[in-house]
């Protein structure tokens, strides 16, 4: 996914934390998509 977002010029500001929290939460079952989409844009650069 982040090569693909990198393919398109879309940069995210994050710590290494912050990403594995997100994609650990997901995986999980604990952040729905909606979550995953709110964290994506309050990330964005």
């Amino acid at each position: 996914m982040l090569a693909f977002l990198a393919l398109n010029d879309i940069e995210w500001q994050y710590t290494q934390e912050e990403l594995s929290g997100m994609v650990l939460s997901a995986a999980a079952g604990q952040l729905p998509l909606e979550g995953m989409v709110q964290w994506s844009i309050e990330h964005q650069a």
